[in-house]
């Protein structure tokens, strides 16, 4: 979650694990196949999960997981907005889903996407610039130019971005470099809170 006091990882074995109150407590989660893409509501009760064999499920805290229609084809990433509004999914490409009903739309030129920092608000990379959006009217808040796409990125404190192990702002200047730890080019995932005070990446 957003505010870190829960925190949820999946895996190959069609299994995952939820760690809640700041990771004293945890319960283990079962699945049909490998889970493929994690997304917690911000309310930080409600856990998305989806599978290799593009199962999709909703965990509630304490209560049996709600099955939801089969996806036509795997799920390989989910992002949703920090006002829980929409949901980001990844297939063969991207498509936004409202929450509260309504037709998914298409991002067709989205390389990957990322929460934004409020509302909803996302950030999505495209092949020649990164552009702040809102999701539910497409609006381009911001836009960074360059080829960033394959770049790490997220949130980062006040309003700069993380971008390649480094905080910049919306033009790009530098405004802080992150340990190399954090630099490699080839990433799998990246989380961060929404006022930007941490990050954390797989990376590989």
């Amino acid at each position: 979650t957003h505010d870190g006091s829960a925190f949820a990882m999946g895996g190959a074995e069609a299994t995952g694990r939820w760690w809640t109150n700041a990771g004293a407590t945890f319960v283990d989660l079962a699945a049909e196949a490998a889970v493929t893409a994690l997304a917690f509501h911000p309310n930080g009760k409600t856990l998305f999960v989806a599978t290799n064999d593009g199962t999709q499920e909703l965990h509630h805290a304490g209560r049996a997981p709600i099955p939801l229609p089969r996806a036509p084809a795997r799920i390989r990433a989910v992002t949703m907005t920090p006002d829980g509004s929409h949901l980001a999914v990844k297939t063969q490409s991207w498509t936004l889903h409202p929450t509260r009903g309504g037709s998914a739309q298409p991002v067709p030129q989205a390389k990957s996407i990322q929460a934004g920092r409020r509302g909803a608000e996302l950030l999505v990379a495209e092949t020649d610039r990164l552009i702040v959006r809102e999701a539910g009217s497409g609006t381009k808040l911001q836009a960074l130019s360059g080829n960033l796409w394959r770049d790490l990125f997220a949130v980062g404190p006040g309003e700069l971005l993380l971008r390649e192990g480094r905080l910049v702002d919306h033009e790009g200047r530098v405004h802080g470099k992150l340990p190399s730890c954090v630099s490699a080019r080839s990433r799998y995932e990246v989380a961060a809170a929404t006022d930007g005070s941490w990050a954390v990446g797989a990376i590989g």
